[in-house]
């Protein structure tokens, strides 16, 4: 278990500490991941957010920087349990360009 001093090392784009970090991910969900998004493996802090939204049925408030993978937090429970998911983001163009390479259908209710 990371303590508050790894993560604000983690968050800090200046530091050029690393942190070592260990991920206790299931391997159905590294295969899953894998298979599905063509990823290796999680960055930091996605696969809590996300085992937090499949495992524990929690909804999330996910703040993030660019760059950091928010997408695959909101993306992945939607498809690994085959359900609706809400995103709130700014990024329009981005979602409508990620949902359409996934293949999913979507509902996007924006401004003008």
């Amino acid at each position: 278990m990371r303590n508050r001093e790894e993560d604000d090392k983690l968050n800090d784009p200046s530091s050029t500490e690393s942190v070592d970090i260990q991920l206790d991910v299931p391997i159905c969900h590294q295969r899953f991941l894998k298979n599905n998004f063509g990823h290796s493996e999680f960055r930091p802090h996605q696969w809590r957010i996300i085992e937090a939204a499949i495992e524990s049925r929690r909804d999330q408030l996910v703040v993030m920087a660019t760059g950091h993978g928010k997408s695959l937090c909101f993306h992945y429970p939607a498809v690994y349990m085959n359900c609706h998911c809400i995103c709130i983001s700014p990024l329009i163009a981005l979602m409508e360009d990620q949902v359409a390479q996934l293949g999913l259908s979507k509902c996007i209710l924006k401004s003008k």
